[in-house]
């Protein structure tokens, strides 16, 4: 096995039809991950997205770990192996399945060992055995797949995988492009843009705006190219992605909008009572301290409506 990995220039080996029983019928003391797909076939679209995939995971996976030979990636191509699609009733391509060392998830048959929770082992292991799976999307970038992959292999593995990709020279070119443009607009307002400087607007609009870039999860939306709006059971519009393990476009926006309000408050309640007349003050300060309390409480509602167990809030609003 380990030579022939060495000879495939990513890593991955292909099997043919004749070892897949004995591949995967065998014992082992390795991870298998095996990678089914239809590289010929021009329709399967889904097949051209996760190859690269695959490949990146694996050429890098050889690359953190060279010395280590406890990982074996193979392909598996539906028109070569068939026989064998068929005979387990796998009807579509691509699937990317993960088979562990058998002794970490199979116990001896006889075992009587009441603290052993492995499951028993069966009597013939085969391509659809006990396995892990990692789906592939058309709608996740390419990027995020290959480190959503790496970090699942990686856990299951107790590996590092560091994902080692070549200079993309077109995205170089156009960052120096955009760099270039800026600094062309800013030489030619050079006064302006001092002026501003030296009043301190220019720096506190610029600062609240990166502030704001930073914390609010614009850059993981667009790098994650997640979805601004979803639709509910009954195909209603949501502005709210339920489980914390889903976020949305709109909710990125409506956070930046709840930052903003924050913001707007307290500098009301820092700067604004100072202008009210004295007698005001302690109404003025309520008021602001009242709705900041209710500001906080719809924040909060918002992540109560995600995770109903979500404990910070004090007051739920249920409008979300």
């Amino acid at each position: 096995m380990n030579e022939r990995r060495l000879q495939s220039p990513h890593g991955i080996i292909p099997i043919t039809a004749d070892e897949v029983e004995d591949l995967f019928s065998g014992d082992r003391d390795y991870f298998l991950v095996a990678f089914l797909t239809s590289a010929g076939n021009e329709k399967c679209r889904l097949c051209g997205i996760a190859q690269p995939i695959v490949e990146t995971v694996a050429k890098s996976f050889h690359e953190s770990n060279p010395h280590l030979n406890r990982v074996f990636f193979v392909s598996l191509d539906a028109k070569d192996n068939l026989q064998h699609f068929q005979n387990y009733q796998i009807n579509t391509v691509p699937h990317l399945w993960i088979f562990p060392i058998p002794s970490e998830i199979y116990k001896p048959q006889d075992s009587e060992d009441p603290f052993d929770h492995r499951i028993p082992r069966p009597e013939k292991l085969s391509l659809i055995s006990e396995h892990y799976t990692y789906p592939f999307s058309d709608s996740i970038s390419v990027a995020d797949q290959e480190l959503r992959f790496a970090k699942s292999l990686g856990e299951l593995t107790q590996t590092r995988i560091i994902i080692n990709k070549p200079l993309d020279v077109k995205l170089a070119l156009q960052y120096c492009a955009g760099f270039f443009l800026v600094f062309r607009i800013l030489r030619a307002r050079k006064e302006k843009v001092m002026e501003k400087l030296r009043n301190g607007t220019g720096v506190m609009v610029l600062s609240i705006v990166t502030i704001f870039l930073c914390l609010s999860g614009v850059n993981f939306a667009i790098q994650r190219n997640v979805p601004f709006l979803v639709k509910g059971a009954n195909q209603t519009i949501k502005y709210i992605a339920p489980g914390v393990q889903n976020e949305i476009g709109s909710e990125v926006v409506i956070s930046i909008a709840f930052q903003a309000l924050f913001a707007a408050l307290l500098w009301a309640l820092i700067q604004g009572v100072t202008t009210v007349p004295k007698e005001n003050k302690a109404t003025s300060m309520l008021i602001y301290g009242a709705l900041l309390f209710i500001v906080y409480n719809l924040f909060t509602s918002m992540y109560k409506a995600k995770d109903p167990g979500y404990p910070f809030t004090y007051l739920y609003i249920p409008i979300f």
